[in-house]
């Protein structure tokens, strides 16, 4: 069976690797072989997606196993080819330290999961102490006959393409490469939000980013050009009187920032930010403007998340 898969993304990745972890035990052990603790018989004890550690980030993935009763815990960070965050290996040590701490596991190995271009030209994923490439990973099912292994083969094999890709558009390198740094700026110090926009992609040219919010009809755009934030309810341009009531609640409780605006046929709830311009490079942003945005696009996926709750339980039977 041939199955094609269209912009996979690291969060696709992410979930086939855990779900790897947690049901092949031969798959687990392409890693342990490359510990100290190679040829050891391990048992899995959990898998975890995007564990947050406050002030230090997120490890994509954290897979504890244990050896005669002792628990250790594999760190592992997956890329497509995505940009990598400073300091981003010197993290997985901190989060990895800080497990020891809190008696999660005594020892851990912090590994780099990516395609071997994308480790050979990037000097942050060459510190890491351990590496297991793509084309590992995808060579292993390709040998295994199962339907399940078959699938994971098919989607290693077409991330691997998208490394590989020629794009012939017009791009804005340095939009690009913004883009793609405040996704992963996102990704690690503000992971509940759900950024819509594929940052592994480099046709992006500085889209403005989007979020879902779990409610039908409602999304965030973060209109980096015009300095604001807007939480959209499609089509709600005539019930701008019922969503003043919203606000003016809003207004009573410590939300007097938040604005209510008609866009086209749809109304939106504002905040307005600093001045974020995709077109500027990354490193020339200003982090303490970039924090207050995601503060303002999470209080807003809170407050859309307010709605959906009161729909489900006074609407919803």
């Amino acid at each position: 069976m041939i199955c094609k898969y269209r912009n996979v993304s690291e969060r696709d990745m992410d979930l086939l690797f855990m779900e790897a972890f947690a049901t092949d035990t031969e798959f687990v052990q392409l890693f342990i072989n490359e510990t100290q603790h190679t040829g050891k018989s391990v048992t899995l004890v959990s898998a975890e997606r995007s564990k947050v550690d406050t002030g230090l980030g997120e490890s994509d993935l954290t897979v504890i196993y244990s050896i005669d009763d002792v628990r250790f815990a594999l760190l592992i960070e997956d890329k497509i080819d995505a940009i990598a965050m400073p300091d981003q290996h010197a993290r997985y040590l901190k989060r990895g330290n800080k497990g020891i701490e809190r008696g999660e596991y005594s020892g851990f190995d912090a590994f780099i999961l990516c395609p071997i271009k994308y480790r050979e030209s990037n000097d942050e994923a060459a510190k890491y102490e351990h590496f297991v490439s793509y084309e590992a990973c995808r060579d292993y099912f390709g040998s295994k006959g199962d339907a399940h292994s078959q699938l994971r083969f098919q989607q290693i094999s077409q991330a691997l393409e998208t490394v590989k890709a020629e794009y012939k558009v017009d791009l804005n390198e340095i939009a690009i490469d913004s883009f793609q740094k405040y996704a992963a700026y996102q990704r690690e110090y503000y992971p509940r939000l759900r950024l819509l926009n594929h940052a592994d992609s480099k046709k992006v040219n500085g889209w403005w980013p989007s979020y879902a919010v779990g409610f039908k009809g409602a999304y965030i755009i973060h209109k980096t050009n015009f300095n604001w934030v807007d939480l959209t309810i499609n089509g709600a341009a005539d019930r701008i009187a019922e969503l003043g009531v919203i606000l003016k609640w809003l207004h009573q409780n410590g939300h007097s920032h938040i604005t209510l605006e008609k866009t086209g046929k749809s109304a939106a709830f504002r905040i307005h930010t600093p001045e974020i311009k995709m077109s500027t490079p990354f490193s020339q942003w200003k982090m303490g403007d970039l924090n207050a945005s995601f503060e303002a696009i999470q209080e807003l996926a809170d407050l859309a998340m307010m709605f959906a709750v009161i729909n489900r339980v006074i609407f919803e039977k």
